[in-house]
């Protein structure tokens, strides 16, 4: 009887196990899956929402990308992007517009889950911070 016990407890542990762990499969592809694509997404900050759209791709060399803030779509404009370092789901990178005020420098942080990405944003101009807050962006965005 307690032989019986024990294997039925065995069994009931065996599927709780494969269950779990088919439950996690989504999320562990999810966060693992590739930053690269095309991203189109909304920055929050103090001075107002301005779109930001990059692109992403992977290529022998590396990764390259392009980006653009404060325009309503990446296609035939954006700048090459500086500094691209991905690692995981993580994305850091950084790029330069020319404004009324001068060169302003755009630093982005962020990591995706899927077809989704969020971060940090700052720009700056002469070393001095302007403007910083939060991004939220969507892969396959125009």
């Amino acid at each position: 009887m307690m032989m019986m016990m024990v294997t039925k407890m065995a069994a009931t542990r065996r599927r709780l196990l494969a269950g779990g762990a088919l439950l996690a499969l989504p999320l562990l592809t999810a966060s693992t899956a590739s930053p690269e694509g095309r991203w189109a997404g909304v920055t929050a900050m103090a001075h107002g929402a301005l779109p930001l759209h990059f692109d992403l791709t992977s290529e022998a060399n590396g990764w390259q990308g392009r980006a653009i803030l404060g325009q309503t779509d990446l296609d035939g404009a954006g700048v090459t992007v500086d500094s691209l370092r991905v690692a995981g789901d993580s994305v850091r990178f950084a790029f330069a517009l020319e404004s009324p005020m001068g060169r302003a420098h755009i630093h982005v942080e962020g990591a995706t889950r899927g077809d989704s990405a969020a971060g940090t944003i700052s720009l700056s101009s002469q070393g001095v911070v302007l403007d910083q807050g939060t991004w939220t962006a969507e892969r396959g965005g125009g």
